[in-house]
Order: C-alpha cells, then structure tokens, then sequence
C-alpha cells in the first residue's frame, strides 16, 4: 500500500492515497502521550509498563501507522533506557529500546530529548506500552494514523 504522510511540525495530517488493490484507504490522526517515571528493568513485559498509544482506535480502523516517536526528559536524565512493548491483550512483548544520554538541565542546557521516524504498522485492538530503566520521568509522544478502508 502506498502511504502518503503530510509532516506538519507537530502533527500528521490527515491524507487520503489508493491502495494497490484499486481501494481507497483514509488516514485518521492518532496520536498517544504518555508520561513514565517508575523504575522497571525487566524485558520481559512484567513490571510497570504505561500506555501510550491504543492501535486502530478511530471507529471503523483496520490499525494504525507509527510515524514518529519522541521521547523527552522532564528532568535530569541518567544514562539508561526507555522500552516500548507491543500487548495484545495476553501478552506483552519487547519491540525496541531507545538509548537515553546522560544530561544535567540547566539555565543553558535543555534536557534530554530524541525523536525517530518510523514506520511501524499494526493492526487494531494492540496497545503500545513504555518503560524507563531508572525512576527518572520521560515523555513519551508517538505520532500515528489510524488506517481506515471506507
């Protein structure tokens, strides 16, 4: 399917474009923040994870595109990492770790932040869910389009 994405600076617009199967597909803005600051370690999906982002929430979605992620320090930030999950409803599981730098905020220096472009596609009904390796507060704004075949 071809995707047509129009970045805006801090929102995605809402675009139509035609599949290669001669159906016209609609894109609803979706879009998840999420604040985590309790400490959790494990990989594995267990502990305290936070939601972020429910995929293929507009009535009618067949799932979502990510776009973009941005992850922002509230504070001083220790070198470690913030984990996003993908749960199903069963079960949860690890999909990608984002290296956070070590920065002291100050008058002159702004604090921590990262974004990634991505194109992640999942289908309806999953929830995003994010973890930070040390009890620091990040956050955590994913930009997404719910895909929609009228």
């Amino acid at each position: 399917m071809l995707v047509e994405s129009i970045n805006t600076g801090f929102s995605l617009k809402n675009s139509e474009v035609n599949s290669n199967i001669g159906e016209r597909a609609h894109y609803e803005a979706n879009t998840g923040v999420a604040t985590v600051s309790v400490a959790n370690s494990n990989l594995d999906g267990t502990g305290t994870l936070t939601n972020v982002l429910s995929t293929g929430a507009t009535t009618g979605s067949v799932g979502s595109l990510v776009k973009k992620i941005t992850i922002k320090a509230l504070a001083n930030a220790t070198r470690g990492m913030v984990r996003l999950f993908i749960y199903d409803g069963s079960t949860t599981r690890l999909i990608e770790e984002f290296n956070i730098n070590a920065v002291v905020q100050n008058s002159i220096q702004p604090s921590f932040e990262v974004s990634y472009d991505v194109d992640w596609s999942f289908g309806a009904g999953l929830t995003l869910k994010a973890s930070t390796q040390y009890a620091e507060t990040y956050s955590i704004a994913i930009e997404a389009l719910d895909i929609i075949f009228p």
